[in-house]
């Protein structure tokens, strides 16, 4: 995302914020190194992503973005949103889907060590994990955020592709 559309999404220096659209079948829980005071931008952030009319954010999937907050208050960080479509226990119905928003690391991309760079790619690469569509800056970011996953969660999703593609 630019910075201007960032701008658009955060309260201004007044405290107004426009609310994007949200799913109400969909709740947003913020990891605890998420400030409050982000909140509302974050949450527009996520009303772009999976209730606007060009949908990037889809149940059962997973998409990191480098935003720069410092603007807002908040860091150049790595942020990974995650779209948990969850049924009820019954399974007779559909249950509340969450979206969980997680600050992976600030700095940005330019913040990762050449260690941690290579411990991600060998962990990127013991994966089997592939991509598409990525730059090389965006490939090491992707590679740091893989590396910070547990190894018993990243083994359930072994040989996936992580798709990169621009949307408006």
């Amino acid at each position: 995302m630019t910075g201007s559309q960032i701008d658009d999404l955060f309260p201004n220096e007044y405290g107004d914020v426009t609310h994007e659209p949200q799913l109400d079948h969909v709740s947003i829980k913020l990891a605890s190194n998420i400030d409050d005071a982000w909140k509302d931008g974050i949450e527009n952030i996520v009303g772009k992503m999976s209730a606007s009319e060009h949908k990037t954010l889809l149940p059962n999937t997973t998409m990191t973005l480098v935003l720069d907050l410092r603007q807002h208050g908040g860091p150049l960080g790595t942020f990974r949103f995650t779209y948990v479509d969850r049924p009820d226990a019954k399974k007779k119905k559909k249950g509340k889907d969450e979206i969980l928003v997680e600050l992976v690391s600030t700095g940005g991309s330019d913040a990762i060590t050449k260690d941690q760079a290579k411990a991600g790619k060998e962990k990127f690469k013991a994966h089997g994990f592939t991509t598409s569509g990525y730059a090389r800056d965006e490939m090491e970011a992707l590679c740091h955020a893989v590396a910070l996953v547990p190894e018993s969660a990243l083994a359930t999703i072994d040989g996936v592709t992580f798709k990169r593609a621009s949307a408006h």
